[in-house]
Parts: structure tokens; C-alpha cells; sequence
């Protein structure tokens, strides 16, 4: 809600008010379309555009509904480019690895592992740890700022817990400072902006531009399985889609062809990367000092 008033304080409100209009009761289908070509001489990017037009479009809806509007007017249709997603071999996945704080590997060594959501990381949880049974649970996620209490596919998934991962887990477990599993020193669990800026911070460190982290590491995921040979329906079923034509969209990924390792041997090159290189740091600070 945050968001929406924010975005129609900044593009929207002004933008009316200029044509004399200060009741939404008085837009019409033409004022729309002005305001469509106003964000496109502005240089707005397509998708820009699309999401500023689909908060009003809310709006007014909302108004509707509440029956303060007679009608909604017609929105102009906004075509988006299809953009063909990324994905990024293992070994790209560990030179950004190498780049980033130590403090914060742990969260985004367990996403590269499992390829699960940003969202479902940050949101996890002690309860969802079993030691025991080394299974992961997830079964809640972050919608932005919300934290919700089943992931996109309104259903839980069980993942295994690999060795690599356990360690790490393990570890977080003796110095627990939340109720999330992914912590640091300035908060009890990751926001959305943080993992961002970290990533591109890596990223931009080795010269990558334009992969976002859900694409490096979701879709990174999706697509070494495939090229390990699994098919839609185990990666699907991995990934916990409901449908196949969503895994499908892999196939159209069109990043570097490397030979892949099993699942587990992943997850120990990960984690032993992350191992090797914090030791590798506290040697140099103990030789500073």
C-alpha cells in the first residue's frame, strides 16, 4: 500500500493535476492515453510504464468497487519486450561468490544449493531446520516486506539437507541471533534491498551486467539441471512448479554450456569455496596484526 501511494504521489498525482483534473471521477479513456505518452517522452522504460499504469489502473478499480466510480475507463493495452532470462554457469555462480562478505555467503550459498526464491530464504525459519531427519522445510516466504505463511505455490516443500549445507546451518545454529535462520549484524533477517545491492555489487566486481539475483540463482538452478540432462517434469517437480510449461521457459536461457555436477557435489564445491576463502581472510587479518 506503502508502495502504491508512493507511486502514485510521484508520477501519477502531478500529472493530472496539470489537465485540471482533481477528481478521479473525471478521467477519461483519452486522459490515459495522454498520460501513456507523457511517461514515454519522459524516456520510462516499457515495463516502468506498465507498472506505473497498472497502480492506477488499481485505483480506480478500487473506486468502482466501492462503488465511488461509475465506471472504469479503457486502458490502453502496454506490450512488454519478451526478455529472454539469464542463467549463469557454476563457475560464474562462485566468482560472484568470492566477492561477497563473508558475513553474508551463508544466505546466498543456500539459494545458489537449492534454487529456491530469494523470498523463501530470507523467511526461513528455525522451526523448519530438522537436524535430525536433515530435511529443510519451506514453508514461508516474503512478498517484499510481508512475510507469508506458504510460498507461491500456496504449498510447502521438503528439501534435503546436504552436508555442505548442514555445516553451515550448524554453524549459524551455534551463534543464533533470530527467529530467521539468515541473519547479520545490522538485522534479524535480509530485506529484499540488501541481498539486491550485495549482488549487483559482486556482480559488477567480476563485469556482469543486467542478471538479476533471482535470475542467478532460480534460474541459474532451473537451467544446470537441464543441462545435466533431468527433465522438465523432475526439474518442475524439484523447483515445485505446478504447471510444466513453466519450467519450459528454460529452455530458452542462453547462457555459457559447461559440464555440470551432480546436485550434492554443488552444494560441497559451495560450501567449500566459502570455507576456503573465510579462512583464507582470517589468516591475512591475523598476519596484519
Amino acid at each position: 500500500m506503502k508502495d502504491r501511494k508512493r507511486i502514485l504521489r510521484a508520477h501519477v498525482l502531478g500529472f493530472f493535476m496539470s489537465l485540471g483534473i482533481n477528481d478521479i471521477r473525471d478521467i477519461r479513456k483519452k486522459h490515459i492515453e495522454e498520460f501513456v505518452d507523457h511517461l514515454r517522452k519522459k524516456g520510462k522504460a516499457p515495463k516502468t510504464i506498465y507498472n506505473i499504469v497498472a497502480e492506477l489502473k488499481a485505483l480506480l478499480n478500487y473506486a468502482h468497487r466501492r462503488e465511488d466510480l461509475e465506471k472504469v475507463p479503457q486502458f490502453p493495452e502496454i506490450k512488454l519486450p519478451e526478455r529472454i532470462p539469464a542463467g549463469l554457469d557454476l563457475e560464474v555462480q562462485l566468482e560472484i561468490l568470492k566477492r561477497l562478505p563473508v558475513e553474508h555467503r551463508p544466505i546466498f550459498q543456500f539459494m545458489m544449493t537449492y534454487g529456491c526464491r530469494p523470498g523463501e530464504a530470507r523467511a526461513l525459519m528455525w522451526d523448519c531446520v530438522n537436524f535430525s531427519s536433515k530435511e529443510i522445510l519451506i514453508k514461508r516466504t516474503f512478498s517484499y516486506r510481508k512475510l507469508v505463511e506458504l510460498p507461491k505455490e500456496g504449498k510447502w516443500k521438503v528439501l534435503p539437507m546436504h552436508s555442505g549445507i548442514e555445516e553451515i546451518l550448524r554453524e549459524l545454529a551455534r551463534c543464533k541471533r533470530s527467529l530467521f535462520v539468515f541473519s547479520h549484524s545490522r538485522a534479524d533477517h535480509y530485506g529484499e534491498a540488501l541481498l539486491s545491492k550485495l549482488w549487483k555489487k559482486a556482480c559488477a566486481e567480476i563485469g556482469l551486467e543486467g542478471v538479476s539475483l533471482y535470475e542467478g540463482v532460480r534460474h541459474s538452478f532451473a537451467y544446470q539441471l537441464l543441462k545435466q540432462g533431468l527433465s522438465y517434469e523432475e526439474i518442475g517437480a524439484y523447483m515445485g512448479h505446478s504447471d510444466v510449461r513453466t519450467t519450459r521457459k528454460y529452455a530458452r536461457l542462453n547462457p555459457q554450456l559447461i559440464t555440470l555436477a551432480e546436485v550434492e557435489d554443488r552444494s560441497r564445491k559451495l560450501v567449500s569455496l566459502g570455507d576456503w576463502l573465510e579462512k583464507r581472510e582470517k589468516k591475512a587479518s591475523s598476519n596484519r596484526e
